[in-house]
């Protein structure tokens, strides 16, 4: 039986590049969230654009409640960069608006941390980046767009980090059935698609 996966698009996502490597390793994308019924069907949340921008269109379009509705049930949910950030309760981007709030910790912003030794400091992590795999004890280079990070309340839920300046921070984590990656394993070649081949 084919895997099957549906993706969330709220207008400010890369659901083309998500949608074309899941259906490269043989997923079936299905089309509508009310369809899905399955709790192994994969809900994926994607990742490129702006905290609150998304919360609002996740609220207004009733996709919300799908999303919690498919966790209770014991369904399995990815979430990919602002896809992760979005899974806590709030976010530095956007002060006073809530997130989905499945898993506990903030959502802070990168220029906040270390800036003094950092050199050539820029506000925004672009590009590829060595990535450590703590289970599997090994790195790989692994590629990232984003501006703010994740720090989860519970350290033992991270599951892969970086480095930015002398801190090691958050690039993902799985609680139960809700995986996260800060990076974007479907911009990250062989590496990247092995590693949503995992899940």
């Amino acid at each position: 039986m084919r895997k099957k996966a549906y993706i969330v698009d709220y207008n400010s996502s890369n659901v083309k590049s998500v949608n074309k490597a899941f259906v490269k390793l043989g997923y079936q994308i299905e089309d509508d969230i009310y369809a899905i019924k399955d709790t192994e069907t994969l809900l994926i949340i994607p990742g490129v654009g702006h905290f609150g921008a998304a919360m609002k269109h996740l609220i207004t379009k009733d996709i919300l409640k799908r999303i919690k509705m498919h966790h209770s049930n014991g369904g399995r949910i990815l979430g990919i960069c602002l896809g992760m950030q979005l899974m806590f309760g709030s976010s530095d981007e956007a002060p006073g608006i809530s997130g989905i709030g499945l898993i506990k910790g903030k959502v802070n912003n990168l220029k906040h941390i270390n800036k003094k030794n950092i050199n050539n400091y820029t506000k925004m992590h672009l590009g590829w980046s060595n990535t450590e795999f703590l289970s599997q004890k090994y790195s790989h280079d692994m590629y990232y767009v984003h501006q703010y990070f994740c720090e989860p309340e519970d350290s033992s839920i991270v599951t892969h980090t970086f480095s930015w300046g002398d801190e090691t921070l958050c690039s993902g984590l799985q609680n139960n059935r809700i995986i996260g990656f800060q990076f974007h394993p479907e911009k990250s070649g062989k590496a990247g698609l092995d590693l949503l081949d995992s899940i």
